[in-house]
């Protein structure tokens, strides 16, 4: 749980500050701005948690470092003193922002600082600090090369299947689920932007209740999510579902946005990089279902009553979330 200070308040307005500043400018200057300014705001929010001073230093100097190969890299755009070949400022500028968005091969030290934070920070940084990256990544995207973008969307998709496969700790397995979902991410970016944003903006809304739900029960890892299966079974059979969706299972709502990229993708005949997304979210599906599976193995049918008073709330979020209520509304 997150620790407030008297300067919590000031802490999250500059934390969100950053991130409008950045949305809204229009010079490198201000991007670049914003992107500190939500950076050394997230700091002491990582700090809030009682057990993740290490994760906050490991954090603090990971993004240090890509931060000066970023300004570096636009410094030599901006000031014609400071020149370096082109060849380098691609590279530092690559790198940068990879290891940001936490994409594979720059993804190492993600898994290690999420699973040392709380469940608050660990929804925050999967998904609002990869805002600002993101935009720069769709901003520059027609000036790289469509084979680099394609490889690394490959390579972390296989990843990110991959290397969870053998986690039992749920933030490490969140972790490389979202490595995985970058490169999805990445996948479009180049073809159809937007597309690559409502993407990342569907991933965010079936990873919110998840990370609620889960920091509700104070979850760690897979048994104590199989403790839940005895005492309240609608959230398991949720929980179970969300991750599902997060694999991209239809007709939950993880499968449409990777349904429509994979629909442009053959459209431009991009066969080989849709076979290497695809075979890393059966990675990302086999890991999800040999998790579930333990349990529903000692599953019986029971009636199932649940106590909307207490949980109602929650209920309607998981139902938005996995794209029943947009469904149920179609019909």
């Amino acid at each position: 749980m997150l620790k407030l200070f008297p300067s919590s308040p000031l802490l999250f307005s500059c934390f969100f500050l950053g991130t409008l500043i950045a949305i809204s400018s229009s010079h490198w200057f201000f991007l670049w701005f914003g992107l500190e300014l939500n950076l050394f705001s997230f700091i002491p929010i990582l700090l809030s948690s009682s057990y993740s001073f290490e994760a906050s230093i490991k954090y603090f100097l990971i993004q240090l470092f890509s931060s000066l190969m970023l300004i570096s890299s636009v410094l030599s755009i901006l000031i014609p003193s400071f020149k370096i070949s082109n060849f380098i400022m691609m590279i530092l500028f690559s790198l940068s922002l990879m290891t940001k968005l936490s994409i594979a091969p720059c993804h190492f030290w993600f898994p290690s600082v999420l699973s040392s934070i709380s469940w608050t920070t660990c929804l925050l940084l999967m998904t609002w600090q990869k805002l600002i990256p993101l935009l720069i990544m769709i901003l520059i995207s027609p000036f790289y090369p469509l084979f680099i973008i394609f490889f690394l969307a490959s390579v972390s998709s296989m990843v990110g299947g991959l290397g969870g496969m053998n986690q039992s700790q749920l933030r490490n397995l969140l972790a490389y689920s979202s490595i995985s979902h970058m490169g999805w991410t990445l996948s479009i970016i180049s073809i159809l932007p937007m597309m690559s944003f409502m993407y990342f903006f569907c991933y965010s809304i079936i990873l919110f209740p998840l990370i609620y739900t889960l920091l509700s029960f104070n979850f760690i890892n897979n048994k104590q999510l199989f403790s839940l299966f005895s005492f309240n079974k609608p959230f398991y059979f949720l929980i179970c579902i969300s991750f599902l969706s997060l694999s991209g299972l239809p007709p939950l709502l993880g499968f449409f946005p990777k349904w429509m990229i994979l629909m442009y993708l053959s459209k431009c005949n991009f066969f080989l990089m849709s076979f290497f997304l695809i075979l890393g979210s059966l990675f990302t599906l086999f890991f999800y279902l040999s998790m579930i599976f333990p349990s529903m193995s000692l599953m019986k049918m029971p009636s199932i009553s649940l106590n909307f008073k207490a949980s109602s709330f929650l209920f309607w979020l998981f139902l938005f979330s996995l794209g029943i209520l947009p469904v149920l509304t179609i019909f």
